[in-house]
């Protein structure tokens, strides 16, 4: 397990991640368990794989009930050039998408969205 690394971001919805995963072109698998030369995760909550099944990553649960996480071997892995080298990629997108839902669901209205060079995600929001 020398190439494991472990995304930083936490992730509560389930639901919305997969809907992200799959916005990126990335498949969700069913399965409890990941595999593979660099990395074996005995426990996860769903597999997200490139769309040929060569480059997959793991979302495991943290010590946090509730609360998950991506896992993953980064080392030629070739779901990095989607997701990012440690799921950055994908758990900002998600992130993203959380806030314009919890943005909308207090009435706000999403009135543009703008990444800089550095990654950061810049949400305009209008509130009637």
């Amino acid at each position: 397990m020398s190439h494991e690394s472990k995304g930083k971001s936490k992730i509560a919805d389930l639901a919305k991640l997969r809907e992200v995963a799959e916005s990126m072109g990335l498949k969700v698998v069913d399965k409890n368990s990941m595999h593979d030369q660099y990395i074996d995760i005995d426990k996860c909550e769903f597999v997200i794989t490139t769309q040929d099944g060569e480059g997959k990553l793991a979302i495991v649960e943290t010590n946090v009930e509730g609360e998950y996480q991506v896992a993953m071997d980064n080392y030629y892995n070739p779901i990095c050039e989607i997701a990012g080298k440690t799921g950055a990629l994908l758990t900002r997108e998600y992130m993203t998408e959380k806030c314009k839902q919890e943005s909308q669901l207090l009435g706000g209205v999403i009135a543009s969205q703008e990444v800089d060079t550095e990654g950061y995600v810049y949400l305009e929001v209008h509130t009637p």
